[in-house]
């Protein structure tokens, strides 16, 4: 069982959870480590000496950092993780945890594994942007040959997940925004996908309500309210797609992250609004339009195309690019290559039937 500490000062229940007896790998973000108290407060703990830090691998993971990840995790004898940072930092502590049983299959059928992980290594997860909610999730994400691929196991979800929003006092206006919109893509796409159950929506539900009220906000004045608010409604995110897991927007997000190099959360949300009128329009099980009904009254508006309005134009005032021409997804090259980089699981998850013409409709229309 996961042990979940949310709120104002839980940072300081990052020692009481450490093996500090043991040497200890400590994961964490190459700059803002330093910007956002993490640094301070680690040195604070006087554990230096059993703790073994590591920063050298990139926000899109590569197996092979994976595996030098884990060469040094051995070299220092370490027993256990502590992952301080955002969502690649967390990712790859449970890389490292499922590389550590798996390391004699170093390519693509790595990612295909279904018995119990033998070795494990606990995981303190402690993100330090409201977005991912990677703390909460049994899955991750690791390019191999150029191409990203996710895998997932029951064990590989954090142990300890300590979420507290003094780390997000420091975050940039625009990666708030682009990791809010992450959390609260994964809160809309869990409560509409094939996977959802009355947990996860449940978990959607109170998500989405934090994010709709919060959001704005928390990206233009950062108030500790608001901030405390996205923490938790980010952490519920990842609770919900822990469950159901993710859907059509992440599904495209992937190429267009890769070919333009959009950030995750931005990638996300571009395409998420126009999902609106897709799904009303190929709706056809009484459930999933019941499903619908209840996610636009959860948004405050009336009808598809209100959502897709809304949804685009809080974009904007968070600071975030939504026009298509600008940002090359009307070029018909570029979207191509965006869909043969298509994640085929979730555009599966996806409550209607998507053809490769209605994806091109969604970026040409």
């Amino acid at each position: 069982m996961s042990k979940r500490f949310i709120g104002v000062e839980t940072r300081y229940k990052i020692k009481d959870n450490l093996n500090i007896s043991k040497p200890i790998l400590l994961l964490r973000s190459k700059k803002s480590f330093y910007l956002n108290g993490a640094y301070n407060l680690i040195q604070s703990f006087e554990i230096k000496n059993n703790l073994h830090e590591y920063f050298n691998f990139s926000n899109d993971i590569i197996l092979s950092e994976v595996k030098k990840a884990y060469s040094f995790f051995i070299k220092k004898k370490c027993f256990s993780i502590l992952a301080i940072g955002g969502g690649s930092v967390i990712d790859m502590a449970k890389a490292i945890k499922f590389y550590a049983n798996y390391f004699n299959t170093p390519n693509k059928n790595f990612f295909i594994k279904e018995n119990k992980l033998a070795n494990k290594i606990p995981i303190i997860a402690v993100p330090t942007t409201a977005g991912t909610g990677s703390e909460e999730t049994h899955f991750a994400t690791v390019y191999y040959k150029k191409k990203k691929y996710s895998f997932s196991h029951k064990d590989l979800r954090p142990e300890v997940s300590i979420v507290d929003p003094y780390f997000l006092k420091t975050v940039p206006k625009k990666i708030f925004a682009t990791t809010g919109f992450d959390a609260f893509s994964q809160a809309i796409e869990s409560y509409w996908s094939r996977g959802s159950t009355s947990r996860s929506r449940m978990y959607s539900r109170k998500a989405i309500n934090l994010i709709e009220k919060n959001l704005l906000d928390a990206c233009l004045k950062k108030s500790s309210s608001s901030s405390l608010k996205m923490s938790i409604a980010s952490n519920l995110s990842g609770r919900a797609i822990n469950i159901s897991k993710t859907t059509a927007p992440h599904s495209l997000s992937y190429g267009i992250n890769q070919i333009l190099g959009f950030p995750h959360g931005h990638a996300v949300a571009l395409t998420l609004g126009k999902f609106f009128k897709i799904n009303k329009k190929k709706i056809t099980q009484r459930s999933d339009k019941i499903k619908f009904v209840n996610l636009l009254k959860l948004l405050n508006v009336k009808n598809e195309s209100e959502a897709e309005n809304k949804w685009y134009r809080l974009m904007k005032l968070c600071g975030l690019n939504t026009n298509f021409v600008s940002l090359g997804l009307r070029n018909k090259a570029i979207i191509e290559k965006i869909l043969k980089k298509v994640n085929a699981e979730r555009l599966n998850n996806h409550p209607v039937k998507l053809e490769g013409n209605d994806l091109r409709h969604l970026f040409l229309d």
